[in-house]
């Protein structure tokens, strides 16, 4: 058994999987041009770029909270079906 052999196994048993025999020689030469890919990223020389954890820039979408009226409490609990001191009674749960 080679080291990626073993690299494969490690990886397949870190995420759960049951990989076969015969998937095993496609699996490894997939995972080395992988490797391959991020050797060449990180040979790359890039001190101008900065680091991002997005491509672009984010921004909050959400209205502004602003104070509204609210509900009475009589309107509230209108609705439900039990009650008691201006509280809303459910079941005991234990």
């Amino acid at each position: 058994m080679s080291i990626q052999d073993q690299w494969l196994r490690h990886v397949a048993d870190l995420a759960k999987l049951a990989i076969s025999p015969e998937d095993e020689e496609t699996l490894i030469r997939d995972m080395g041009q992988i490797l391959e890919f991020a050797n060449r990223l990180s040979a790359l020389d890039i001190p101008e770029t900065p680091v991002t954890a997005h491509g672009r820039p984010i921004q909050n979408v959400l209205r502004e909270d602003r104070p509204t009226p609210s509900f009475s409490q009589e309107d509230i609990l209108a609705n439900a079906p039990d009650q008691s001191g201006g509280c809303v009674r459910i079941p005991t749960v234990i």
